[in-house]
């Protein structure tokens, strides 16, 4: 069964967020996401390629909508 991971999403689109709010220094906030595919791949919940396309996903969607607003 193949499940996208919403929780990198949600994670690699808050990243997104904070670069766009808070500049360069958003850039610190990239560490969170491979803690949160660790932790997804860890628990058994999604495989590591579902978390990556969770993260991509979420990036995109978030840089999508930052753009056009």
């Amino acid at each position: 069964r193949w499940k996208i991971s919403a929780h990198a999403a949600a994670m690699a689109g808050f990243v997104v967020l904070c670069f766009y709010l808070v500049g360069v220094l958003g850039i610190l906030f990239l560490l969170g996401i491979p803690l949160r595919i660790w932790s997804r791949v860890w628990l058994h919940r999604h495989t590591l390629g579902q978390t990556i396309v969770g993260s991509l996903l979420g990036a995109g969607i978030f840089t999508a909508f930052l753009l056009f607003i």
